[in-house]
C-alpha cells in the first residue's frame, strides 16, 4: 500500500513540476523579456534634426530655412533595430524606421510564444552606432540607457 502511495505522490509531484513550476517560470521569463523590450525600445533615441548641433549653432535654424540640416529626415532606425531572437543573438540590422516603437515591440510576441525554459531570449541591435548612442552621444538619452532600460524593465516585471 505504501509503495502505491509513494508512486502516486511522485507522479503528482512530477505533474506539478511540469504544469506549475515550469509554466510559472516560463511566464516569468516572458514577462521580464516583454518589460525589458518595452523599456529598451522606448528608451532608444529617435533622430530629430531640430536638436542637431548643425541646426543650433551658431544660430537656431528651423525646418525649411536655408541651411537647415536634415530636411526630409525620418528618424527611428535605431529604435527599429532591436531584434528579438531565441537562443542566438541577431547578426543583421534591419532597414526600417519605427519612431513610435510599436512595431518593434510587437516583434517579441512570436519569439516569446516559441520560448521554452532553458532557452535565451535575445534583444540585439547591430546598427553600427548603437554603442555611441549608449555612450551618451544623443541628447535624448543618457549614457548607459541600455543598462538603465534593463534595470527599469526588471523592476516593471516584478511590480
Amino acid at each position: 500500500m505504501a509503495t502505491n502511495n509513494l508512486r502516486e505522490f511522485n507522479a503528482a509531484l512530477d505533474q506539478f513540476h511540469t504544469e506549475e513550476v515550469v509554466g510559472a517560470a516560463s511566464m516569468l521569463v516572458r514577462r521580464v523579456a516583454f518589460a525589458i523590450d518595452r523599456q529598451l525600445v522606448m528608451s532608444t533615441p529617435v533622430g530629430n534634426p531640430d536638436l542637431w548641433r548643425a541646426n543650433n549653432s551658431p544660430k537656431k535654424r528651423k525646418r525649411g530655412e536655408k541651411g537647415y540640416v536634415g530636411q526630409g529626415y525620418v528618424g527611428g532606425r535605431a529604435r527599429a533595430n532591436w531584434i528579438p531572437t531565441l537562443s542566438v543573438p541577431a547578426t543583421a540590422e534591419v532597414d526600417r524606421k519605427d519612431k513610435t516603437g510599436a512595431a518593434t515591440i510587437a516583434l517579441l510576441a512570436p519569439v516569446a510564444a516559441d520560448f521554452r525554459l532553458g532557452q535565451t531570449i535575445w534583444l540585439s541591435s547591430n546598427i553600427p552606432y548603437i554603442q555611441r548612442l549608449n555612450d551618451g552621444h544623443s541628447t535624448q538619452a543618457p549614457a548607459g540607457f541600455v543598462e538603465l532600460a534593463i534595470q527599469a524593465g526588471i523592476r516593471e516585471a516584478f511590480k
